[in-house]
Protein backbone atom coordinates (compact mmCIF):
# COMPACT_ATOMS: atom_id res chain seq x y z
CA UNK A 1 0.00 0.00 0.00
CA UNK A 2 1.55 3.35 -0.62
CA UNK A 3 0.98 4.94 3.05
CA UNK A 4 2.14 8.21 1.82
CA UNK A 5 -0.39 9.29 -0.50
CA UNK A 6 -2.72 9.79 2.71
CA UNK A 7 -2.56 12.30 4.88
CA UNK A 8 -0.20 10.51 8.14
CA UNK A 9 1.39 7.77 6.05
CA UNK A 10 4.43 8.69 6.87
CA UNK A 11 3.55 8.29 10.81
CA UNK A 12 1.79 4.90 9.89
CA UNK A 13 4.33 3.96 7.87
CA UNK A 14 7.22 4.27 10.04
CA UNK A 15 4.84 3.09 12.71
CA UNK A 16 4.39 -0.52 10.68
CA UNK A 17 8.16 -0.55 10.51
CA UNK A 18 9.44 -0.08 14.04
CA UNK A 19 6.08 -2.53 15.24
CA UNK A 20 7.80 -5.13 12.83
CA UNK A 21 11.28 -4.49 14.31
CA UNK A 22 9.87 -4.75 17.97
CA UNK A 23 10.91 -0.89 19.18
CA UNK A 24 8.41 0.88 20.93
CA UNK A 25 8.33 4.58 19.37
CA UNK A 26 5.33 7.10 19.25
CA UNK A 27 4.58 5.89 15.60
CA UNK A 28 4.92 2.43 16.78
CA UNK A 29 2.47 2.76 19.75
CA UNK A 30 -0.08 5.04 17.43
CA UNK A 31 -0.19 2.06 14.90
CA UNK A 32 -1.08 -0.05 17.73
CA UNK A 33 -3.49 1.89 18.69
CA UNK A 34 -5.38 2.26 15.35
CA UNK A 35 -4.62 -1.55 14.60
CA UNK A 36 -8.03 -2.85 14.05
CA UNK A 37 -9.22 -0.15 12.20
CA UNK A 38 -5.77 -0.61 10.03
CA UNK A 39 -6.22 -4.56 9.81
CA UNK A 40 -9.80 -3.65 8.40
CA UNK A 41 -8.23 -1.38 5.55
CA UNK A 42 -6.06 -3.93 4.59
CA UNK A 43 -2.36 -3.37 6.16
CA UNK A 44 -0.55 -5.76 7.38
CA UNK A 45 -0.06 -4.45 11.27
CA UNK A 46 2.00 -6.95 13.52
CA UNK A 47 0.46 -8.48 16.19
CA UNK A 48 1.22 -5.85 19.22
CA UNK A 49 2.10 -7.08 22.58
CA UNK A 50 2.41 -3.64 24.03
CA UNK A 51 -0.33 -3.26 26.68
CA UNK A 52 -2.39 -0.27 26.98
CA UNK A 53 -0.72 1.47 23.90
CA UNK A 54 -2.80 4.52 24.05
CA UNK A 55 -1.56 5.15 28.22
CA UNK A 56 1.82 4.49 26.84
CA UNK A 57 2.16 6.48 23.98
CA UNK A 58 0.71 9.53 26.66
CA UNK A 59 3.77 8.66 29.44
CA UNK A 60 6.26 8.95 26.51
CA UNK A 61 5.33 11.81 25.00
CA UNK A 62 5.25 13.20 29.11
CA UNK A 63 8.55 12.38 29.39
CA UNK A 64 10.32 14.66 27.01
CA UNK A 65 7.48 17.36 27.69
CA UNK A 66 4.63 16.48 30.15
CA UNK A 67 3.15 20.22 29.92
CA UNK A 68 2.41 19.71 25.99
CA UNK A 69 1.74 15.60 26.21
CA UNK A 70 -1.87 16.14 26.37
CA UNK A 71 -2.34 18.51 23.23
CA UNK A 72 0.22 16.42 21.15
CA UNK A 73 -1.28 13.35 22.00
CA UNK A 74 -4.32 14.42 20.77
CA UNK A 75 -2.68 15.66 17.48
CA UNK A 76 -0.95 12.61 17.22
CA UNK A 77 -4.71 10.43 17.49
CA UNK A 78 -5.89 13.62 14.48
CA UNK A 79 -3.69 12.65 12.33
CA UNK A 80 -4.02 8.52 12.58
CA UNK A 81 -7.86 9.04 12.07
CA UNK A 82 -6.90 11.58 9.22
CA UNK A 83 -5.46 8.69 7.63
CA UNK A 84 -7.47 6.02 8.43
CA UNK A 85 -10.71 7.99 7.36
CA UNK A 86 -7.99 8.76 3.73
CA UNK A 87 -7.97 5.16 3.28
CA UNK A 88 -11.21 3.97 4.00
CA UNK A 89 -12.55 6.60 1.12
CA UNK A 90 -10.22 5.29 -0.97
CA UNK A 91 -10.76 1.84 -0.69
CA UNK A 92 -14.58 2.32 -0.24
CA UNK A 93 -14.89 4.61 -3.89
CA UNK A 94 -12.48 1.41 -5.25
CA UNK A 95 -14.21 -1.22 -4.39
CA UNK A 96 -17.73 0.67 -5.65
CA UNK A 97 -16.06 1.67 -9.36
CA UNK A 98 -14.57 -2.20 -9.65
CA UNK A 99 -18.03 -3.96 -8.63
CA UNK A 100 -19.52 -1.49 -11.16
CA UNK A 101 -17.40 -2.15 -14.03
CA UNK A 102 -16.58 1.25 -14.15
CA UNK A 103 -12.91 0.21 -13.39
CA UNK A 104 -10.32 -2.91 -13.80
CA UNK A 105 -8.96 -4.23 -10.77
CA UNK A 106 -5.97 -3.36 -11.31
CA UNK A 107 -7.32 0.43 -11.83
CA UNK A 108 -9.40 -0.06 -8.28
CA UNK A 109 -6.33 -1.75 -6.29
CA UNK A 110 -4.15 1.71 -7.82
CA UNK A 111 -7.17 4.07 -6.76
CA UNK A 112 -7.42 2.37 -3.28
CA UNK A 113 -3.03 2.51 -2.69
CA UNK A 114 -3.07 -1.62 -2.56
CA UNK A 115 -1.58 -3.83 -4.73
CA UNK A 116 -3.73 -6.53 -6.46
CA UNK A 117 -3.60 -9.04 -3.93
CA UNK A 118 -4.23 -7.09 -1.41
CA UNK A 119 -7.36 -5.40 -3.40
CA UNK A 120 -8.88 -8.84 -3.86
CA UNK A 121 -8.78 -9.73 -0.38
CA UNK A 122 -10.21 -6.67 0.55
CA UNK A 123 -12.89 -7.44 -1.93
CA UNK A 124 -13.49 -10.83 -0.33
CA UNK A 125 -13.77 -8.86 3.41
CA UNK A 126 -16.52 -6.84 2.10
CA UNK A 127 -17.95 -10.28 0.07
CA UNK A 128 -17.78 -8.87 -3.44
CA UNK A 129 -17.27 -11.21 -6.32
CA UNK A 130 -13.33 -10.93 -7.46
CA UNK A 131 -15.06 -11.90 -10.88
CA UNK A 132 -18.44 -10.89 -11.30
CA UNK A 133 -20.29 -13.08 -14.30
CA UNK A 134 -22.76 -12.30 -16.56
CA UNK A 135 -25.38 -15.11 -16.77
CA UNK A 136 -26.34 -13.97 -20.11
CA UNK A 137 -22.73 -13.31 -21.69
CA UNK A 138 -22.11 -16.56 -20.63
CA UNK A 139 -25.19 -17.82 -22.00
CA UNK A 140 -24.20 -16.21 -24.76
CA UNK A 141 -20.38 -17.87 -24.72
CA UNK A 142 -21.67 -21.24 -24.04
CA UNK A 143 -24.06 -21.03 -26.87
CA UNK A 144 -21.39 -20.01 -29.37
CA UNK A 145 -19.48 -23.66 -28.27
Amino acid sequence: MNLEAFPGGDLVQEGLADLARGVESVPALLVAIGAPRLRRIGLAVPESVIASPERRLYDLLAETDSDSAHSRYNALVRRLVSFENAAECALTAAIRGYSQGQMSQERAAMAAGLDRTDFLMALAREKVDAFPVDLNELAREISRE
